[in-house]
C-alpha cells in the first residue's frame, strides 16, 4: 500500500484491515518506508493502525508492505 501526506486529512493514523485466519495463519511482517516516516502496530486482531510522523512532509509517499512469515 502507497499513501501520500496531504494537509487535507487531519488525522497521522491510517488504520488497515488484513485478515489474519484466511492470509496470514502464520503471522506477518510490516515494512514501512522512507525509514522512520511511520511506525504500525497491531491493534486489534486482523487491523493494523501506522501512524506516520507529523514531521514528514505534505507530499510524501509512504510506502507499506506486509508480507507472511
Amino acid at each position: 500500500m502507497v499513501f501520500e501526506v496531504s494537509t487535507d486529512c487531519t488525522s497521522t493514523q491510517t488504520i488497515v484491515y488484513l485478515n489474519e485466519e484466511l492470509h496470514y495463519q502464520s503471522g506477518f511482517n510490516v515494512t514501512i518506508s522512507p525509514e522512520g516516516a511511520a511506525e504500525w502496530s497491531k491493534t486489534r486482531m486482523n487491523y493494523i493502525t501506522v501512524e506516520h510522523n507529523r514531521e514528514v512532509k505534505p507530499g510524501t509517499s509512504i510506502n507499506v508492505v506486509i508480507i507472511k512469515t
